[in-house]
């Protein structure tokens, strides 16, 4: 029998998962060597996969193969980086850090997920290519793509990052940020010419960002690439934040300065479907005329007003009758009998029209 390293637990019958594939992680295609040891990114790796299910040093050992010393290096080495922490009970458990970089993973499946939908109709009625980016610090990056049923593709793929300042998506995203974000990321990433068109002033691309804003899109002319022309707009999450942006890209001689305006509001729209897919508040509005708006409830309506009954009689007429006309006069005609709305006479009173 084998005798267990110093300081580590002994190993599992059949040997050690790490070299013939007993890791939870050697199931459905393992980043472990082929035989041999383990290299430090396999333990690592090892580690962190049976840290979501285990908290303690000799069971993450036992499951690993690794020498209990080992799992406990490379555990103190992970709480170090925010990717593990001790709890109370001596434990370990996955850190803070590196679930912020599961979430952000899930956010983005998530996100493509939802809006996947919407960009099929977007690339089927302009008929170019459409992207769907995030922020990731001060750039974008790439999270679906259809390609245009255009002639021509774009280089573009799922995962590129790429720059703020210059893309439509980025400018979208800009404007729809903090102005004081905004300004300490240009602070922090500048503004560099991507071509001739690119914008490079602080004060230029703050005004341009206001344009954006009012307007509801971003376009990108050239500025990130010689001959592409891209609109975009910003994606709005459930509480009221920017979440990403959606864009259309096409060749400049396609995308004309005609079709821009139409363009814009297919992408807005999109942009506006996959906001409120995912739970963006809508504005207040009021109703449309078709629609008849719902009634108040009992608490909120109005004390109803008594009704006052008919009106009372007239009182006749005290003053003495006139004296009967002369025989050549004209007695103009009263109203005809019976007609709705005449003026009501009491017994005796005189028609306002009797000269």
């Amino acid at each position: 029998m084998t005798p267990p390293p110093k300081g580590g637990s002994p190993p599992p019958k059949g040997g050690s998962p790490l070299s013939k594939g007993g890791s939870p992680l050697s199931k459905g295609g393992s980043p472990l060597s082929k035989g041999g040891s383990p290299n430090a990114i396999e333990k690592l790796v090892a580690v962190v996969e049976v840290l979501a299910t285990q908290s303690k040093v000799s069971r993450i050992a036992r499951q690993t193969g690794l020498a209990t010393s080992t799992v406990h290096r490379i555990l103190q080495n992970l709480v170090q980086v925010g990717w593990a922490h001790e709890d109370e009970e001596h434990g370990y458990m996955l850190g803070s850090r590196l679930l912020a970089i599961t979430a952000r993973a899930d956010d983005a499946a998530s996100l493509a997920q939802i809006a996947m939908p919407h960009l099929r109709e977007l690339r089927d009625a302009t008929g170019d290519t459409v992207h769907l980016a995030m922020r990731r610090g001060d750039e974008m990056v790439y999270i679906a793509k259809l390609d245009g049923r255009k002639a021509y593709q774009m280089r573009s793929h799922v995962g590129l990052t790429i720059p703020m300042h210059c893309t439509a998506v980025g400018k979208a995203m800009l404007a729809a940020t903090d102005a004081d974000d905004v300004r300490a990321t240009l602070a922090r990433v500048g503004l560099p010419a991507r071509t001739e068109h690119t914008i490079t002033g602080a004060d230029a691309m703050l005004a341009h960002l206001a344009a954006v804003r009012a307007q509801g899109y971003a376009i990108d002319e050239q500025e990130n690439e010689a001959n592409i022309r891209c609109v975009g707009a910003v994606i709005v999450g459930q509480r009221g934040l920017p979440v990403g942006a959606v864009s259309m890209s096409s060749l400049i001689y396609d995308l004309t300065d005609a079709k821009v305006p139409r363009c814009a509001q297919l992408v807005m729209d999109a942009a506006r479907r996959i906001s409120q897919a995912l739970g963006m508040p809508l504005p207040h509005s009021r109703p449309s005329p078709q629609c008849r708006p719902p009634d108040p409830a009992p608490h909120a309506r109005a004390p109803r007003t008594p009704d006052p009954g008919p009106p009372p009689p007239t009182p006749p007429d005290p003053r003495p009758p006139r004296p009967a006309a002369r025989s050549g006069a004209r007695r103009q005609p009263g109203p005809p009998a019976g007609l709705r709305g005449g003026p009501q006479r009491g017994r005796g009173a005189p028609h306002p029209l009797t000269p």
